[in-house]
């Protein structure tokens, strides 16, 4: 079968649209082969994106914007069709946040999964956000810093303030006076640490004995430690013992000896008995007195005349007479 010339170039034509329509969406980054799915989104403003922006999911490019209308109920708001590889599922809390994706301000929506295990279907609405421009992001990293400013030039406001106060003629006298005093102080202090030097200095001998008596009495208490856990256990024994035994009825006894005895030292003291008369009768210590003084004498003569009261015979005792 023979086909005619003009049937030929119909399907050359035919065959021409169908690649210039292909390679228009091509070059839109469309696929006709492929299915998406259709989501919504609402903004306040856009900030400069256009049709055909991608839309992104972590970096990945997986859809494209579709249109920008302004919403018909409400004229400051905007709505956002873009298109989403139907490979791609989202939770009903996910975010299109319009962000830029270069430094001369391109704009692109950026998918951010939501955790919500509800999926949108295609034609539902997606929240929408946008990410701030260089001038908010500058003026919210330097709001913190303004603030700091602001608050810093106040204390300075402040503290001028208060210098000035306190630099008048008055202050400026008394903080002189102030020196002044601090100077003497600070010498004051220096002879101080002068006179402790030297103290120190004449005393380190006996530091240093203090020190080796201290060191040898650490040392034999290092050495008698057994000695002294021997001391504690005889100690913790007596005091079991003291704790069995019936102090009670024993400071009863001791508190009545000590009332007898107290009684006896105040008859004493009132002359009462033989002890009270020898200490309260004055003709004892008179007599004891006169029997010292003549004890004395005796003494004395039989130092001076022995042979009054001693006889020594070199050939023995004479024969007594007879009476």
């Amino acid at each position: 079968m023979k086909i005619s010339k003009e049937a030929t170039i119909g399907i050359l034509v035919i065959a021409a649209i169908i690649i210039f329509i292909w390679g228009i969406n091509f070059l839109k980054g469309e696929s006709i082969f492929s299915k998406d799915q259709l989501f919504y989104a609402k903004y306040e403003r856009v900030d400069g994106l256009k049709e055909s922006s991608p839309v992104t999911l972590r970096g990945l490019k997986i859809g494209q914007i579709k249109s920008i209308k302004f919403n018909d109920t409400n004229v400051k708001g905007l709505i956002v069709s873009f298109s989403v590889n139907d490979d791609f599922k989202f939770s009903d809390n996910t975010t299109a946040r319009i962000i830029s994706s270069d430094i001369m301000g391109t704009k692109e929506i950026q998918i951010i999964p939501g955790t919500s295990k509800i999926i949108l279907q295609a034609g539902d609405t997606i929240n929408g956000s946008i990410e701030g421009d260089l001038k908010e992001q500058v003026s919210m990293q330097m709001l913190p810093l303004k603030n700091k400013a602001e608050k810093l030039m106040s204390s300075v406001d402040s503290v001028l303030t208060v210098v000035q106060y306190i630099f008048n003629a008055d202050a400026r006298n008394n903080i002189s006076q102030s020196l002044t005093s601090i100077k003497n102080t600070i010498n004051k202090l220096e002879h101080t640490s002068g006179s402790l030097d030297t103290l120190v200095s004449g005393q380190r001998s006996q530091m240093e004995k203090i020190l080796a008596n201290v060191e040898s009495i650490t040392s034999n208490l290092d050495s008698n430690g057994e000695n002294i856990s021997h001391i504690l256990t005889n100690f913790s024994s007596i005091s079991d013992s003291l704790k069995q035994a019936n102090i009670t009825s024993t400071v009863n006894n001791a508190n009545a000896a000590l009332a007898q005895v107290n009684e006896i030292f105040q008859q004493i003291n009132e002359g009462k008995g033989s002890m009270g008369a020898l200490l309260k009768n004055d003709s004892l210590y008179k007599h004891f007195e006169s029997a010292s003084k003549h004890l004395d004498e005796l003494l004395v003569d039989l130092k001076a005349h022995p042979s009054r009261y001693v006889q020594i015979s070199v050939f023995g005792r004479k024969d007594k007479k007879k009476k």
